[in-house]
């Protein structure tokens, strides 16, 4: 009886483990400017989870530290400020763009820009890592001038 019910539990505690999915979208990590050893990458969350959950950490071989950051406007200033956690509400998303929420890579590697995609793990506070490649984007290129 008591496996009985030990096995029950387990079986349902995967079905809610595994009911929390979450995924990225529309990643890429923005092409280094020579001479900056920083960049940052951008994406979107999407949660299926129940619960709200965060996105705690990450990392990457291409740079020495990848820190969660914001952009806050302080004393007529958009300055950026290192944040703990971004929280992706339940059934939800979130999305990490320039002027807002980012990946900030320092000390990045010198031959990132040879890289057509960039790995990086990020870690959420539920426990769940996700593996993503980012692709690399050199954004000079995307931009038009109108006169």
């Amino acid at each position: 009886m008591i496996k009985r019910a030990a096995l029950l539990l387990m079986s349902s505690m995967a079905t809610w483990a595994s009911a929390c999915e979450i995924k990225v979208e529309d990643a890429y990590v923005r092409a280094a400017i020579p001479g900056v050893p920083n960049t940052a990458a951008f994406l979107s969350i999407v949660s299926a989870c129940q619960e709200p959950v965060s996105l705690v950490g990450g990392q990457t071989e291409l740079a020495n530290r990848l820190e969660l950051h914001t952009h806050v406007h302080q004393d007529g200033m958009m300055k950026m400020r290192q944040v703990d956690a971004i929280v992706v509400p339940a059934n939800g998303a979130v999305q990490l763009k320039p002027g807002g929420y980012h990946l900030m890579m320092m000390g990045i590697d010198s031959a990132i820009n040879d890289k057509t995609s960039i790995p990086i793990l990020l870690t959420f506070s539920n426990g769940q890592q996700l593996s993503i490649d980012a692709p690399l984007k050199d954004l000079k290129s995307s931009h038009h001038h109108h006169h």
